[in-house]
């Protein structure tokens, strides 16, 4: 598909929250949007609720906006609800973090179906001050996530490998590699995106998205990056400027992400990138009344982008739809 010859429609999740309750002051993208969209078009992603926590869903076309299941006791049900979806495979299974009655800390959660797997309970040894978050999952049921104490950690069939030398990380692909901030961890080995393991040289790199290709995208010294087979270069020929972040790839290299003319005082642009050619993400948008901004999340092989947006002054949860 040539992402550059289409269109897109810009279509509304929904909200948790019930009619005719406002929106609580304060909430911006990282709480309320879509993060994940799989290559089935369903999505996951994180909605406000009634009393301005938030909450977990899991969105398909079929069956529209859904919360995901809380733990029996949990804060949801005492009117203080807390809970995140980070990922979700091609079966829908979602993985995330969830806050349990009684406490501050958050639990790692894989929710298959209807069902819901506490992963902190294989976590060893127990800890009563332990947090901890699912973040990626791919189609074999492995889980990256990270754990305080204990650090990034592989979940598979409720055994868990802790992995040395790796930080934050942002997902996992068909193989099993995991990407950290800075870092590839492929079988036990790590590869440097910046080609070095000294501090200096990782400090400026935030990866963001890795592939099934290997091939990785963030932001370097401020700068949309793409990594592949060891050579990582600054992106190029962006609408707006060169400073910015990809935020995401697709399985045939296509790139979304935001780019500005500087660092700090610039409005960012939604760009789509693909082969050293890039398009400005707003003049393939099908104007929709009340959109004040969109900002990109992810990105599937079908060409459908999740992130989140302004609308009719409300932080809302939005699909960019090819057509």
């Amino acid at each position: 598909m040539d992402l550059f010859a289409q269109r897109f429609r810009v279509v509304d999740l929904g909200t948790l929250r019930p009619p005719g309750v406002p929106q609580v002051q304060g909430f911006d993208t990282p709480v309320v949007g879509a993060h994940r969209v799989n290559q089935r078009g369903e999505i996951v992603g994180n909605s406000d609720g009634e009393v301005g926590g938030r909450r977990g869903f899991f969105w398909s076309a079929a069956s529209g906006l859904r919360a995901l299941s809380l733990p029996p006791g949990s804060s949801e049900a005492n009117g203080e609800a807390d809970g995140v979806a980070y990922d979700l495979n091609d079966l829908g299974h979602t993985v995330g973090a969830v806050r349990a009655a009684n406490t501050p800390w958050y639990c790692a959660c894989l929710w298959r179906g209807r069902s819901r797997l506490l992963l902190d309970n294989d976590l060893l040894p127990p800890h009563p001050n332990r947090e901890s978050r699912a973040l990626a999952i791919n189609n074999r049921g492995q889980v990256v996530g990270e754990s305080h104490p204990g650090g990034v950690f592989l979940w598979e069939k409720r055994r868990v490998r802790f992995l040395e030398g790796i930080s934050l990380p942002q997902s996992i692909n068909e193989a099993g590699w995991v990407l950290g901030r800075a870092a590839l961890w492929r079988e036990g080995r790590l590869t440097f995106l910046a080609g070095s393991a000294t501090q200096a040289s990782q400090a400026s790199v935030f990866a963001s998205s890795l592939n099934d290709r290997g091939q990785v995208v963030g932001s370097v010294a401020g700068r949309p990056f793409l990594w592949e087979a060891g050579r990582l270069r600054v992106l190029g020929n962006l609408p707006a400027g060169p400073f910015g972040r990809a935020v995401a790839i697709n399985n045939h290299g296509w790139v979304v992400g935001t780019c500005q003319d500087n660092t700090s005082t610039a409005a960012g642009v939604e760009f789509l990138w693909h082969a050293g050619r890039s398009v400005d993400l707003r003049e393939r948008t099908v104007p929709r009344a009340g959109l004040a901004r969109f900002s990109a999340a992810a990105l599937n092989d079908r060409g459908q982008i999740a992130g989140s947006g302004l609308l009719h002054n409300e932080t809302r949860a939005l699909l960019l739809e090819p057509i």
